[in-house]
């Protein structure tokens, strides 16, 4: 693991200031190593180049991430009980384990924090949770059209002139029931 950005060990306050200065992209790396130096800490101008080069890129990852998710949400409400839901549910799962690899890949000195790993119960939680509104969906469906299906052969039996009996003998075949 690499060593940590001098300006990831800032007092809060003043790394918040920085990542507000890249953000709003209103300074130079010399105006911000300005910023910090009259906030009473040192930084080289190369660190902050460093570091706003990483933030950016993290930033343009966030926003890539935002337009897919805006997207397959969209595709989502269209069938939402389409590919692009099991997608979805596949794609946090994904997430959570290698969050959780992660938090298994730190150094002793980095604990993990009890908010990460509440966030990723969570997370595990919802996307079991939604996979088994997915299962439950389809049986329900399969279920309706089984039973839509029996009806049909049942009034084109009696319609055919087969009896009544056999009729019924059909429909418990197609629903699977035992006599």
């Amino acid at each position: 693991m690499g060593r940590k950005s001098s300006i990831s060990q800032l007092a809060p306050e003043i790394r918040e200031a920085v990542d507000r200065a890249i953000r709003e992209g209103r300074a130079s790396a010399e105006q911000i190593v300005e910023i910090v130096n009259g906030m009473g800490a040192q930084v080289s101008a190369s660190a902050v180049t460093r570091y706003a080069r990483t933030a950016r890129e993290q930033m343009e990852t966030y926003r890539r991430a935002q337009e897919i998710a805006s997207v397959w949400a969209k595709r989502i409400e269209e069938q939402p009980g389409g590919d692009v839901a099991q997608l979805n549910i596949q794609l946090l799962s994904t997430l959570a384990f290698k969050v959780l690899s992660d938090i298994n890949n730190r150094e002793a000195e980095d604990p993990v924090n009890p908010m990460e790993m509440m966030l990723l119960a969570k997370a595990l939680d919802h996307a079991s949770k939604a996979e088994r509104t997915n299962l439950e969906r389809d049986l329900r469906i399969r279920k309706e059209v089984t039973q839509k299906a029996a009806d049909a052969a049942t009034q084109v039996a009696k319609r055919t002139g087969l009896s009544a009996e056999t009729a019924a003998d059909i429909r418990r075949e197609i629903l699977g029931v035992a006599a």
